[in-house]
């Protein structure tokens, strides 16, 4: 209830900090919001792709590569290789620097072609969260 000049100033004054939080919820912010969600969402069906795909995939990407030694070596899937650098994999037994620079643009192109084609399936329950900005 209004009844002093202090009352009017209170009630300005919240009104004027709710126009400001109000300002805050623009578009912009909502479609940069939107587009963070839609790339995570892709980077996790782009990681789910790449767990399920063996690492013999690479051999159609370059000749020569020693899917055998990365197999005994323990890499069984793109992902499993995916963050190797070209030192990396000249330390596997077998790999020398020729091998492990194919091997490296191999994986470098199949995750970038996995990542650019992935198509997150919607989970209503992701929309749940709140989008604040």
């Amino acid at each position: 209830m209004i009844q002093t000049k202090k009352d009017v100033l209170r009630f300005e004054g919240e009104l004027n900090s709710i126009r400001r939080e109000q300002m805050r919820f623009t578009e912009t912010c909502f479609n940069e919001k939107i587009h963070e969600s839609w790339e995570q969402l892709k980077f996790i069906a782009a990681k789910k792709q790449l767990q399920a795909m063996p690492i013999d995939t690479i051999s159609t990407l370059g000749r020569g590569i020693p899917i055998n030694r990365l197999a005994m070596n323990g890499f069984e899937t793109i992902f499993d290789i995916r963050n190797k650098s070209i030192e990396d994999l000249r330390m596997i037994n077998g790999i020398g620097e020729v091998s492990a620079q194919a091997i490296y643009e191999a994986v470098s192109k199949k995750v970038t072609s996995v990542y650019e084609a992935a198509t997150p399936k919607l989970n209503p329950i992701i929309f749940q969260k709140k989008i604040y900005c």
